[in-house]
């Protein structure tokens, strides 16, 4: 079924070892591609090119009082969520089935798509899109464009999706399969996790886990406050841009195989730890180096900016660290 295929996204590694392992994959057939992308078009699985359109278009609303968030389940389709102004969740869900569905099919899924899938328990709402299985084993795609009040927290169960969540202020919970996610204006604690995908995001307030299996990570305008935030990409590079750090906060930046670029506030009070067993590490002048230094392989720092404060600890198997002032 569609979303039981895994995307693999090998950015740019280069060391023997993950080849190696990419190779041994590839001959015994686990490396395949899955891009999910709004509207018309092609959406290629494993190298087959399999022709979307999309089919209906049905607006639904739930009022939102006493509701403190809501839980999404979308196993495969785009979700994009903002903020309305009203106490009330608002969702425009449409609907693609694969162009050869035979007729028969496509009016049954597109008369059952008319039900609300909207439904609101003690303390949140419920946004659950039931699996529609089509052409023996496809799955039917829905796009999902939400609006939801700025206090709400979010819950997103894995599917295969591209994600945009933007200025809510309540805890974000999201796990994905496969697709991108982008995140934005975010106030409250963020817990993200990819098994592919690349992961961007602008103006978080507290991130506090970030995860992607396979792909890059971007981040710009980040406050870090949490005692213990992790930042994590297993295959792929991560680049973060600091503005504030609290004095009592503790970030990981951690990945396997790639590079890490981090920015950091110039004023800011941070104590460094950066370590690659395999790759340079390259700090900004303006960094007072406290130890460490090269070795045969890689090397180790312990530096700070300013009088120290928060700690970032920055950590790549294989890849080059690189810490700049800004």
């Amino acid at each position: 079924m569609l979303a039981e295929f895994i995307f693999i996204d090998n950015p740019g590694v280069i060391m023997f070892s993950v080849l190696a392992v990419s190779f041994i994959l590839s001959v015994f057939g686990f490396i395949g591609n899955i891009n999910i992308n709004s509207g018309d078009g092609n959406v290629n699985i494993s190298g087959q090119n399999i022709d979307y359109q999309e089919q209906d278009s049905v607006d639904e609303s739930i009022d939102a009082s006493g509701a403190s968030g809501i839980n999404i389940n979308n196993p495969v389709g785009s979700v994009n969520l903002s903020v309305t102004g009203e106490d009330k969740v608002l969702v425009t869900k449409k609907l693609f089935l694969p162009n050869a569905t035979p007729e028969e099919e496509k009016k049954q899924l597109k008369q059952a798509f008319k039900s609300s899938f909207l439904a609101k328990n003690a303390n949140a709402v419920d946004l659950v899109i039931p699996k529609m299985v089509v052409l023996g084993g496809l799955s039917a795609r829905v796009d999902l464009d939400i609006k939801v009040p700025e206090r709400f927290n979010l819950k997103q169960l894995p599917g295969t999706n591209d994600i945009s969540i933007e200025s809510i202020s309540g805890k974000v919970e999201l796990e994905n399969n496969a697709g991108k996610i982008n995140l934005a204006n975010l106030s409250g604690e963020v817990y993200a996790s990819s098994n592919s995908g690349a992961l961007t995001g602008n103006k978080l307030t507290n991130p506090v886990s970030i995860t992607v299996n396979a792909g890059n990570i971007s981040f710009g305008s980040l406050s870090l406050k949490s005692k213990d935030a992790k930042i994590k990409a297993n295959a792929g590079g991560v680049e973060v841009d600091i503005d504030q750090v609290a004095p009592d906060a503790r970030c990981k930046v951690e990945v396997n195989s790639g590079d890490i670029l981090i920015s950091i506030n110039r004023q800011a009070n941070v104590t460094i730890e950066a370590k690659s067993n395999m790759g340079d590490v390259v700090l900004d002048p303006d960094i007072k180096v406290i130890s460490g230094g090269k070795n045969f392989m890689g090397a180790s720092y312990t530096a700070q900016v300013n009088n120290g404060g928060g700690n970032i600890l920055a950590s790549s198997a294989t890849g080059m660290i690189k810490i700049i002032l800004k």
